[in-house]
């Protein structure tokens, strides 16, 4: 948990954190995870279980991925969970498409 709330600290100092508001409540959240000179990777993609299925993650992707080819990039990819086919069917229908996979290993 204290990992979590560090990596996500340095992403908003970033810069990085973009979320989605209704009045003043928080709707979604997406983050830019990584950068290099050609390309930007879009993860940490959220809505509350209560939320869902009202199309704000799918608008907040959208929106930050036209904002970031816009602002110079050429490239965007999104990380998401393989075996969640409604968010992955959603992904597809604002352009992104299955290029490969990710895994982590841990050695203890």
């Amino acid at each position: 948990r204290e990992e979590a709330k560090g990596n996500l600290s340095f992403r908003i100092e970033g810069g990085n954190v973009f979320v989605w508001r209704d009045g003043h409540e928080l709707v979604s959240i997406a983050a830019t995870v990584r950068k290099t000179t050609n390309a930007a990777i879009i993860g940490i993609v959220y809505t509350p279980d209560k939320l869902r299925g009202k199309g704000y993650a799918s608008t907040l992707v959208g929106k930050l991925t036209e904002n970031l080819l816009a602002g110079g990039f050429t490239k965007c990819g999104l990380f998401t969970e393989a075996d969640n086919p409604i968010s992955n069917g959603i992904y597809r229908k604002i352009g992104y498409e299955p290029v490969g996979g990710y895994s982590d290993i841990m050695f203890a």
